[in-house]
């Protein structure tokens, strides 16, 4: 008995001497003794297929980031890049290759401040005022009023086409104004767009099939020619015009060959081409590709309906003032820097500062 006991004491039981060591302290330690606890075994890594730096993350990353809304840089960039590449030959027919830089820093802006809409309605006045160059290209570069380049536009043109829309993009971008100001940016944008084409195709229909075209002012430009004779039949005719116009009403004179003619009363047939001159034909054209663009900004939430007659009535009263200033002043003495690129500059703020003065006066007078 003695034995036993003594035997008790010397081992004592396993689990009755866990339980007393663990009074006051932790379970013992679960990690393998050839792993340190400060270095945990690394947690096993996803498959490659799955992970995020994989191919199927990074395709998902650039579909969230192409269908981003609001739009962002990062989706405005992305969107013009696959839209570009695939619409080069487009491109590449209307535009040289820096006036393609120059469109894609457009369309990115575009995109960025008014998404796909916007970019939409500036791609259809791309397309349809391309067409419009390019209508009769031979005859007009038989007759030297061809855009240069075949109707290929470079950076110069880009920029003044846009330069208004531009601020437009800036200015909803940064929210100047608030929410408030949001919708009136828009009209503006639309109506410098709808102004240029309106303009673009006047001209260009109308250098291609205007059969009377007529200078606004009867002191205009008058056309340059080789020959001695009729120079100084003109200066004449000029002189007669100046010093007793009276005497000249009613009478059509004809001078000239049938395409370099002038009408020689209170408006003149000038050449098809001159600097200030509108036809019927170019003039319907014209009206007619305002409609049309206004309609796509319409359709596709741009402007409302009431919007989209406010862009049309607004960008032919900028084309007439550009009229105007190409009669009055472009190519004259102490003008030079008056170039096309600066005239449409001039005229799309024009169509937009007239556009916004129309619906503000219109909202004020409902207001009331």
């Amino acid at each position: 008995m003695a034995f036993v006991t003594s035997i008790k004491h010397t081992f004592p039981p396993p689990l009755l001497h866990h339980k007393i060591h663990n009074n006051h302290s932790k379970p013992p330690s679960l990690t393998p003794p050839h792993i340190s606890p400060l270095h945990p075994k690394p947690k096993p890594q996803p498959m490659k297929a799955l992970s995020s730096d994989g191919p199927y993350g990074v395709i998902t990353g650039l579909l969230n980031t192409v269908q981003a809304s609001p739009p962002t840089w990062e989706s405005a960039i992305l969107n013009n890049l696959l839209i570009f590449l695939l619409g080069s030959p487009i491109l590449l027919a209307g535009l040289s290759g820096s006036g393609i830089a120059a469109a894609f820093l457009l369309g990115t802006l575009t995109w960025r401040a008014f998404g796909p809409p916007g970019f939409l309605l500036v791609a259809a006045y791309f397309v349809i005022g391309t067409g419009a160059t390019k209508v009769k290209m031979a005859q007009k570069e038989a007759q030297g009023v061809a855009e240069k380049r075949r109707g290929r536009r470079g950076p110069g043109s880009v920029i003044g086409s846009s330069a208004a829309g531009c601020v437009c993009a800036f200015l909803s971008i940064y929210e100047v104004g608030g929410a408030a100001f949001s919708s009136l940016w828009r009209l503006a944008f639309v109506a410098s767009f709808c102004t240029k084409l309106s303009d673009t195709v006047s001209s260009e229909i109308g250098k291609a099939y205007g059969k009377i075209t007529c200078a606004l002012f009867r002191y205009g430009l008058w056309t340059e020619t080789k020959s001695k004779a009729l120079k100084e039949k003109v200066a004449d005719l000029r002189m007669q015009e100046l010093t007793n116009p009276k005497s000249l009403e009613g009478n059509i004179q004809w001078i000239g060959a049938p395409n370099n003619r002038y009408l020689v009363t209170t408006f003149k047939v000038v050449p098809r081409g001159t600097e200030g001159a509108v036809s019927v034909e170019g003039t319907i054209a014209g009206l007619l590709a305002s409609i049309l663009l206004a309609s796509v900004g319409c359709i596709i939430g741009e402007v409302e309906a009431a919007g989209a007659v406010i862009c049309v009535v607004a960008s032919q009263i900028a084309n007439l003032g550009e009229s105007l200033i190409g009669a009055l002043l472009q190519e004259k003495e102490g003008f030079k820097w008056l170039t096309n690129d600066v005239v449409n500059i001039i005229n799309i703020s024009l169509g937009s500062i007239i556009a916004v003065l129309m619906q503000q006066t219109i909202l004020q007078s409902l207001l009331r």
